[in-house]
């Protein structure tokens, strides 16, 4: 048998191998001690030994498994989920169901049921499924029947019996000669599965209001008309979201996600585009592909101030916009800017000359809960191939298709890269097809965002709030 060498080896073993390692290692102290003979001391007192090891160990993996969300079961997966879900595991609801007592003749006594008469239905297998009434009834004089509420005596989805099954009377009531239930019976549920637990407690970690960025964004990306969504923490608990979709369909599903789920201190102001200062103004430092200005006072403001802001359109052109920040603002508070031309893709100036510190924003929506739009960054391509004599059919043209395909492909934030794209040359980006026909690359230039890269190790930044999106796509076969 192989000795154990490592720890690994010591958590793996089988208490007959942990024994022969010790009694190996008793050896090696002292090679008189070799007899392995049962009833030996050795034997005894190694057996002993690798009997508490193997305890130890057992005991071990046990109490690591029970310490982790993701592996411990029952009472400790309960007890691990009680610091986010105080109420714990959902016990399972019992079910209900309607039954109708019935005497065997008419009489002019009523016959009272009081709450808590005990009947039940038999099981497939088991014992039988107990129910009681829920309230006090009677079979009024002359009448045969009645009908009374039941819940079963405990909870689960056995109970939820089919019409009929009711049928037994535990609690003996003269004069009552049978209990149905007209309906199925409803309501029951199981007690929460330790899967189903497990999922709950993690979405409580990650999801609702106290999301962190996966969720979010898989939130974001559920809506409808969606086609990507993109967080990122920009510090100070400001976060910048940015959804790629047709601004009319989902402008108010977006604020309504991010209003549900975004956890409370945290802001959503959209891409910062000035910094007005006391000491000085700063321009130009973020642009969009368009969205509403807003203004964030980053002290307390006491008395009135307005200013007039310029900034850049969707189509070029300088636009004005003016802000009215009213007294008593207090810091952190955000206003938007009214009287706009259309939306801003940039600010480049303003009126401000005041004492306060100010901070420009871009974004859709209503603070704290803004968001933009991703600013697309054409990638256009030029590529002088040599073909062989032999090409397949409409090789050019399958080219520039694999290309723009893969252009369109990046996500948001994505960097682009010369490495990334040059392959899809020689292989279609849709199908993994290598295309047949080509001899040599004379030369291969992506143009985006006023550089060029055109060898293997460069690459193009993309900001948080861009993306690549295929441009002009040249091929020409030399």
């Amino acid at each position: 048998m192989a000795r154990i060498t490592s720890y690994n080896d010591l958590l793996n073993a089988t208490p007959e191998q942990i024994m022969e390692d010790w009694l190996d290692h008793i050896q090696e102290l002292d090679p008189t001690l070799c007899d392995r003979s049962p009833y030996t001391f050795n034997s005894i007192f190694a057996e002993a030994i690798a009997t508490q090891f193997w305890i130890f160990i057992q005991l071990l993996k046990q109490k690591v498994k029970d310490s982790n969300i993701l592996t411990a079961e029952g009472t400790a997966l309960d007890e691990i989920v009680k610091d986010r879900l105080p109420n714990g595991r959902l016990p399972g609801t019992p079910a209900q169901a309607s039954v109708i007592f019935t005497r065997g003749f008419a009489s002019e006594e009523p016959l009272p049921i009081p709450k808590g008469t005990r009947v039940a239905a038999r099981s497939e297998n088991g014992p039988l499924l107990i129910y009681q009434t829920t309230e006090d009834v009677e079979i009024a004089p002359n009448e045969t029947w009645v009908r009374a509420n039941v819940v079963s005596d405990t909870a689960g989805v056995r109970y939820n019996v089919y019409t009929g099954e009711i049928n037994i009377i535990l609690s003996g009531i003269p004069g009552i000669v049978s209990v149905t239930n007209d309906s199925p019976a409803y309501g029951g549920t199981d007690m929460e599965s330790d899967e189903s637990l497990r999922t709950r407690a993690l979405n409580v970690i990650w999801s609702t209001g106290k999301a962190t960025v996966p969720i979010l964004e898989t939130r974001l990306t559920s809506i409808e008309g969606v086609h990507e969504a993109k967080t990122s923490p920009l510090g100070e608990g400001d976060l910048l979201v940015v959804v790629d979709g047709v601004y009319e369909t989902i402008a108010n599903k977006v604020y309504t996600t991010l209003y549900e789920n975004v956890a409370a201190g945290v802001t959503c102001p959209g891409v910062l585009a000035a910094k007005l200062r006391s000491s000085g103004n700063m321009y130009s430092i973020g642009d969009t592909s368009g969205a509403d200005i807003w203004v964030r006072a980053r002290e307390n403001i006491v008395s009135e101030v307005e200013f007039v802001i310029t900034y850049i359109d969707q189509q070029g052109a300088a636009k004005t916009a003016t802000v009215y920040i009213p007294p008593y603002t207090p810091k952190g508070y955000m206003v938007k800017a009214v009287r706009m031309a259309g939306p801003a893709t940039s600010v480049t100036g303003s009126t401000y000359e005041d004492v306060y510190d100010l901070d420009v924003f871009l974004g859709w929506g209503s603070y704290p809960y803004l968001w933009v739009q991703p600013e697309l960054q054409p990638a256009n391509i030029s590529l002088d191939i040599t073909l062989t004599n032999t090409p397949e059919p409409d090789l050019i043209s399958n080219i520039q298709k694999s290309l723009s395909a893969c252009l369109d492909d990046y996500r948001i934030g994505e960097k682009l890269e010369y490495a990334d794209v040059v392959k899809y040359i020689y292989v279609d980006y849709s199908t993994g097809r290598a295309f047949r026909g080509i001899d040599d690359i004379n030369s291969f230039t992506i143009s985006c965002k006023s550089i060029d890269i055109d060898s293997f190790g460069e690459s193009i930044e993309i900001e948080k709030d861009e993306r690549v999106r295929a441009g002009t796509i040249i091929v020409v076969e030399s």
